[in-house]
């Protein structure tokens, strides 16, 4: 059986493939909580030969893995960004400084097409990859508990705001912060299509924790996926593997 795991700058998201590489298991929890006594109890019913896993630098949840590979003998493999993978060519200036996980995303998402990819994680990344394959180029926004805790610590007499309201005006300072956000991140979203569709990208996917709540707030069609980071680890274990 396969592990894949994805260390987030919050959760750690994992899915388990058998030998036909069908889901078997997924599950997710809080970077804290990952320790040699949840992946015992987690993995306990699964016969894991192999773990591929991205790590976006959180080193205590990846130190985890590693003693559990030692300890169980299984084979770890650690993907990083690279020019080439699972035929997409990603030119970045710097392919280091290209996190993983936005490689995995895109990589989860093509399909032989042009494509928007929006990651709704702690950060707000949109990624575009033209029907070839390959990545040019992208933007890295606060995402919104970023922005909401960023606004609130600076400003402590503004109130604490319940979330994204409507675009319309707020009458009062809870619904002006609300809608305030419910407006940034619309204009964001539109602006992003707007600009995909005159580079010819027409298909738009958007992942992440914060994904259902911001695929409300606009018409236009857009797919929602879970989570396309293992999406790609899947697609990338079935490649290299």
């Amino acid at each position: 059986m396969i592990l894949l795991v994805d260390i987030g700058n919050t959760r750690t998201k994992w899915r388990c493939l058998n030998d036909r590489y069908l889901k078997i298991g997924s599950g997710e929890v809080q970077n804290q909580c990952v320790s040699d006594q949840f992946l015992e109890d987690t993995l306990c019913s699964y016969d894991i030969q192999k773990i591929y896993l991205s790590n976006v630098g959180q080193e205590d949840g990846l130190k985890v893995f590693k003693d559990y590979s030692v300890r169980c003998k299984v084979k770890l493999h650690l993907v990083a960004s690279q020019k080439n993978m699972c035929g997409l060519l990603f030119a970045y200036e710097k392919i280091e400084r290209l996190g993983v996980d936005r490689c995995l995303a895109m990589i989860g998402a093509y399909e032989k097409s042009a494509v928007l990819v929006i990651d709704a994680g702690s950060a707000i990344t949109a990624d575009y990859v033209n029907s070839k394959g390959e990545y040019f180029g992208g933007y890295i926004i606060p995402g919104y508990e970023m922005s909401r805790g960023s606004l609130l610590g600076k400003t402590a007499r503004i109130g604490v705001m319940a979330g994204l309201g409507s675009i319309e005006p707020g009458t009062n300072t809870e619904s002006c912060v609300n809608n305030g956000f419910a407006l940034m991140y619309k204009s964001l979203l539109e602006g992003l299509i707007v600009f995909a569709k005159t580079v010819d990208v027409n298909r738009f996917i958007i992942t992440g924790g914060d994904a259902p709540m911001l695929r409300s707030l606009i018409t236009e069609s857009i797919e929602c996926h879970e989570n396309l980071v293992l999406d790609g680890l899947q697609k990338y274990s079935l490649y290299y593997g």
